[in-house]
């Protein structure tokens, strides 16, 4: 007998309120008991984002973007939050996760969420992967640290906590992926590096020639014509009686 499995799949929801999900699924098929959610972290820098670009738990390769690596991820365990959720009479799952994605990290953090295994980063490629259970319906919170850099300004939602339920049906397939391929995609701006200015040379002021000596020189100008004066009156008073006896 087929199973009727209640099961919303994987959401992806950001700060700009983009919501991804899957239907309930009817299927008899067993699903395992693991799956790997694997995030790609994408950058365009000084352009403008894509607005085709969907996520689908597929891999793809021509998603485009600049691959950015060591982008430090957590995920905690939101399965018990969810199921308790879900069993309210007005529950709505995308308000649900909206209200996760649009909190703070200090929020998540005192929510008291059970931590999955130690904080991870991104690959050269950008690409960071996480095993994880998948017994029921479970809810899981990916939390990104904020981006430290010195070339690259990222907006405000670029850090948005990250909700995924699992099992996650492909479109048109029978049984879950046991591989989503989740790709976040952020919009930079490069940083123009500063250039030190020159340190300004100061400007000298032309000063006032003077033809009047300094003091010192003054003195010294003042001795040297008294020595003179006196030596010619000298020489003088010598040659006048020279010239008398004449």
């Amino acid at each position: 007998m087929k199973k009727i499995r209640q099961l919303i799949g994987v959401g992806f929801v950001f700060l700009s309120i983009l919501v991804f999900w899957s239907p309930p699924t009817v299927t008899g098929d067993e699903q395992a008991s693991e799956v790997t959610i694997t995030l790609h972290k994408r950058i365009w820098i000084d352009q403008e984002l894509p607005a085709n670009l969907v996520n689908n738990g597929l891999e793809n390769h021509s998603f485009g973007g600049t691959p950015l690596a060591n982008v430090s991820f957590s995920v905690y365990d939101a399965t018990d939050r969810y199921q308790e959720a879900s069993r309210q009479a007005d529950f709505d799952v995308k308000t649900w996760m909206r209200g996760w994605a649009q909190k703070s990290i200090v929020a998540i953090q005192q929510a008291g969420l059970t931590q999955i295994g130690q904080t991870s980063q991104t690959n050269g490629e950008g690409s960071v992967s996480f095993r994880l259970p998948q017994d029921q319906a479970n809810a899981y919170l990916f939390v990104q640290e904020p981006i430290v850099s010195k070339t690259l300004k990222f907006g405000d939602d670029d850090s948005a906590p990250l909700i995924v339920i699992v099992p996650y049906y492909a479109e048109g397939a029978s049984q879950p992926l046991e591989t989503i391929h989740i790709y976040l995609k952020n919009a930079a701006t490069s940083i123009q590096p500063v250039t030190p200015a020159e340190p300004k040379q100061p400007i000298l002021k032309p000063t006032k020639q003077s033809f009047l000596p300094s003091t010192g020189q003054a003195k010294s100008l003042m001795a040297i014509s008294g020595m003179m004066i006196l030596f010619g009156l000298g020489w003088y008073l010598w040659r006048r009686p020279a010239n008398k006896e004449k």
